[in-house]
């Protein structure tokens, strides 16, 4: 008989300590992040005060209250608070274009209340200590144990101070009494779900199972980064089983996806989910692949090269949580969690440090990595099961019992069926630089977007290099001039396909699917795009795989032919993926934006019927002229590497790179922008898609010159109608997520998007509850209105101002960003970063409200879904 499950979980961490001590070590602990200051103040209460530059000028304000979930009683408190007569609470942080999230204001976890605030503007210091104001008053209300918690971009010793100073107001809160200690009990049978969408043919199959949560004493060591490196490598090697075997079955996905929740979620069990979506014809066997997958781990479990593969992708995706900065939301979470629950706030850094000294070898690591497959996975035990379909019947029985009977015969079966590679991290089958000489870089000027060099070699080829901090890591960009126009016979509505089929290509004998495993076991991320001025080949890699990307680009652009097998299957998957996207939020974009602009040749909107077998052959031909003038084009690198070897490097490789003379002509393309205002409306439950809950939309655009000024007038324009849409939905229960967009080319055109969506009713204030479509749709056009007939004043405007300006200087520090602005620049000749805060000095009232104005009054489109 098999051990228990539980017993063989538990047992990780003996197996995990065994390993440290074979090394000499103890089990270690974690100290706490230097940069997230803990305290307490004088009556008690707890804060984490966590500095964040992402988002200068904002900061997330958070109040947490153990033992308080009443949800009459916190809605109330919303409503009426002591220092807030003229204005209630949520019409105050409204007003300062503090809106809702999709919780609203209020969550609750178990028995405990979260109040989140956020993006104060910290520049406005009325909105700061107001907020603060409010806090305490409702740390008034209650007697429990509570914390205050700030993330974002503060002065440290000044908000401290005045936490101090209104603690003072305030008498000493209690401790709340402990809980019961938390005891797992998993369920000893399968448990299922089936719940109903609004989709047409498209069924979500989602296996998740429970775990015991890290005990407390151990959330200060290392082991729950263990767990959730394990939990993360499971997800990688289940996913990219997942689809493989799909695709060798022939079986379309319209997504896989993983989730695991930890014991920083909640206070109760971990949960690991793995879903997949699938035509609703294909439920059945999805349920008997999913349920085969599973069962070969359970009893064979990973290969070694597998684990190896899935390891560094994770090694890889670390270094990109260091270099990429963290959310005010999220790090706000860490410290919710943290007085919660009692994890862990120690830094990426510090974690991955650890990582990196620790010495286990990797026959022994995948054992353990094993062994939390073998404990985690079982047909039956803390098992939940759920169908997300149509609104047709199923027999939810037959389908458990099918689930059951594939998992015994895989399960069982003597050999390993051989339908997945061991490993993917091969690359000897890439081209190798040819040339025995090199070229070699012929003048250098400062590039004034990037602050970076630009590098002109004797071959003609420009390389712009900025060097970062970003440990380990770099972001490349890979600009062609050119764009989808120039694709053989492009047919109406084809362009929209471009990008995708650009990464449908085998590569140097590796298929499609091999050639992104391959890069995806060496941690390069790399993605093709296309627009009407260019085509661009974008990602990230780890520094030490400088060469291997060169070496991928040189193999891209001349070891390349269409994958007619991977096509085929694209196209089946895209019409499940159309069927799910065609009412999200960029779905409904495009729609807007085709509703626009009729007639334009070029929409973003997909649509298969528009999509020909032939599209990867000509998109075949278009790359190879593109690539035959590598000298029209630019490649920009921004990251962790050196001068002196990127110089070596790229010498080497440049010079196998076709160059020429030639040069990419913009074509000639008009369309009309559509004039006035039209109201669509979708009823969600009768489309083909649609998610079952409302939402208002609104697209606004206008024809204007682009220049830095009009531009930067725009982007304050942008906050000023977020910020009154937001104090103009607030008493009707919805928050509101805005985009923007800036064309060039073909035409410099300016857009607005917003989308308003109901909120949790128990998170907003008492009598506050989500309106109806067309009552939401009034207030959205009164609050547009009333920005937009020139109401914004010149203090507001000076508030706005800064807001660009701290968005923008969080933006500079950003690669991504960075090398966008770069290709802007070198394709489409505009410069929006450079002398950026002077520029956004120069915007008047007048532009701002020349901008407002003609948003408004220019082509609008009303898009609700009920």
């Amino acid at each position: 008989m098999r051990l228990s499950k539980i017993r063989i979980f538990l047992g990780i961490i003996l197996l995990f300590s065994a390993a440290f001590m074979a090394a000499g070590q103890d089990l270690p602990i974690i100290g706490q992040s230097s940069s997230i200051k803990v305290g307490i103040l004088p009556n008690e209460v707890s804060y984490y005060l966590a500095p964040n530059n992402t988002s200068k000028g904002y900061a997330n304000f958070v109040l947490v209250q153990k033992g308080n979930a009443n949800i009459d009683r916190s809605r109330d408190l919303l409503l009426n608070l002591p220092h807030f007569q003229k204005k209630s609470p949520y019409e105050f942080l409204a007003s300062k274009g503090v809106g809702y999230g999709p919780k609203g204001y209020i969550s609750y976890r178990g028995d405990n209340t979260v109040f989140t605030f956020p993006d104060v503007p910290t520049f406005d210091s009325d909105a700061t200590d107001s907020t603060i104001l409010l806090i305490f008053d409702l740390i008034q209300a209650y007697k429990g144990e509570q914390a205050i918690i700030v993330s974002g971009d503060f002065i440290e010793t000044r908000l401290e101070g005045e936490l101090r100073i209104f603690a003072l107001t305030v008498t000493p809160r209690e401790k709340t009494p402990a809980k019961e200690e938390y005891v797992w009990a998993p369920s000893e049978s399968l448990r299922s779900l089936h719940t109903e969408n609004n989709t047409r043919n498209l069924a979500t199959l989602s296996c998740i199972w429970n775990a015991p949560r890290t005990p407390r004493h151990l959330l200060n060591t290392p082991l729950p980064a263990v767990t959730y490196m394990y939990a993360r490598g499971l997800q990688h090697i289940v996913e990219k089983r997942i689809r493989t075997r799909f695709f060798q079955e022939n079986l379309p996905i319209a997504g896989v996806s993983s989730r695991y929740y930890s014991s920083a979620f909640s206070s109760g069990d971990e949960r690991h989910e793995f879903s997949v979506s699938v035509g609703m014809e294909d439920l059945e066997m999805a349920v008997i692949s999913l349920a085969s997958i599973f069962a070969e781990l359970d009893t064979k479990g990973a290969y070694l090269e597998e684990f190896q593969d899935a390891k560094i992708a994770i090694i890889t995706s670390a270094g990109k949580s260091i270099a990429t900065p963290i959310s005010n939301s999220e790090l706000a979470e860490e410290c919710v969690s943290s007085f919660l629950y009692g994890t862990n706030l120690a830094s990426t850094e510090e974690l991955s440090a650890f990582f990196e000294r620790r010495q286990i070898p990797p026959e022994r690591e995948l054992s353990l990595f094993n062994s939390f497959a073998f404990a985690l996975f079982d047909p039956h035990k803390a098992l939940e099961i759920r169908f997300d379909t149509p609104a047709v019947p199923i027999d939810k029985n037959a389908l458990i019992s099918t689930f059951h009977a594939a998992w015994d015969i895989a399960a069982s079966s003597p050999v390993q069926p051989e339908i997945y590679r061991k490993s993917y991290g091969d690359t000897l089958s890439l081209l190798l630089p040819k040339k025995k000489g090199k070229v070699s870089v012929k003048s250098t000027a400062k590039d004034p977007v990037t602050g970076g060099s630009i590098w002109t070699f004797s071959n003609g080829a420009r390389v712009i290099f900025k060097k970062t901090n970003q440990k380990g890591m770099l972001n490349y960009g890979l600009l062609l001039k050119g764009g989808y126009s120039y694709v053989p016979d492009i047919g109406p509505g084809e362009s929209s396909f471009v990008g995708d089929v650009m990464g449908l290509f085998k590569v140097s004998g590796m298929s499609a699917l091999d050639f992104h495993n391959m890069l995806d076991a060496n941690g390069i991320e790399m993605h093709g795009s296309a627009s009407l001025t260019d085509m661009k080949v974008l990602g990230t890699a780890p520094s030490d795989k400088l060469e291997l990307l060169l070496k991928v680009l040189l193999s891209y652009s001349r070891d390349r032919r269409p994958d007619k097998e991977a096509f085929a299957y694209y196209k089946e998957c895209e019409k499940l993926r159309q069927e799910r996207t065609r009412l999200s939020r960029d779905g409904i974009i495009a729609a807007i934006d085709s509703t626009m602009c009729p007639d334009y040749y070029y929409p973003a909107t997909k649509s298969i019927e528009k999509l020909r077998d032939d599209l990867p052959e000509r998109v075949d031909s278009y790359l190879d002229s593109q690539f035959a003038k590598f000298s029209d084009g630019l490649l920009v690198i921004v990251g962790d590497v050196s001068e002196e070897k990127l110089k070596r490097v790229l010498g080497r490789y440049l010079e196998n790179f076709t160059v020429s003379s030639a040069f990419s002509i913009r074509p000639k393309v008009e369309y009309n922008l559509r004039p006035g205002w039209s109201t669509y409306t979708v009823e969600a439950s009768q489309s083909r898609i649609g998610s079952g809950e409302m939402s208002v939309n609104m697209g606004m655009a206008t024809r204007q010159p682009f220049t830095i000024r009009s531009y930067n007038a725009f982007m304050i324009a942008s906050v000023a109608m977020k910020n009154a849409i937001t104090e103009a939905i607030a008493p009707l229960g919805m928050h509101a997520e805005v985009n923007v967009s800036v064309q060039v080319f073909p035409a410099e055109r300016l857009a607005f998007y917003v989308t308003c969506r109901p909120c949790s009713v128990e998170g907003l204030p008492t009598g506050i509850i989500p309106a109806k479509p067309m009552i939401v749709l009034r207030a959205l056009r009164r609050g547009i209105s009333k920005v937009s007939h020139g109401t914004l004043s010149q203090s507001e405007l000076e508030g706005l101002k800064s807001t660009l300006r701290n968005g923008m200087a969080t933006k500079v520090s950003q690669p991504a960003f960075l090398i966008s602005a770069v290709m802007m620049r070198n394709s489409e000749c505009k410069d929006i970063v450079s002398n950026y805060q002077s520029a956004i000095n120069a915007v008047t009232l007048a532009d701002v409200n020349a901008v407002l104005h003609d948003l408004d009054f220019g082509s609008k489109v009303e898009y609700v879904i009920r």
